[in-house]
């Protein structure tokens, strides 16, 4: 009984492990930056390069943000903000 429950756990942890690194094999990352410093436009923008990207206009494109950097100041006054998205598309899941 010991160890049919174990193996069953095993099995358990292998489909976990292999189902994780499939969808992370099915995502990419994107960018997006703004000189204004706006969020919401390097965010659409990122958005906008991740849904080009897929090549089917009706895609949904699933997304994380995963960084956020941005310069401010010095001589040239410098106000830009870059947005990095990973994202997945619904269409990777009919292939």
């Amino acid at each position: 009984m010991k160890k049919v429950i174990f193996i069953s756990l095993l099995f358990l942890v292998y489909l976990c492990l292999f189902s994780n690194l499939a969808l992370a094999q099915k995502s990419q990352i994107f960018e997006g930056k703004s000189a204004k410093g706006d969020f919401q436009e390097a965010l659409s923008n990122a958005i906008n390069n991740a849904a080009k990207s897929s090549g089917i206009p009706d895609d949904l494109v699933t997304w994380k943000l995963r960084k956020v950097t941005g310069e401010s100041g010095g001589i040239a006054v410098l106000n830009n903000i870059t947005v990095r998205i990973e994202a997945r598309f619904s269409s990777d899941t009919k292939r």
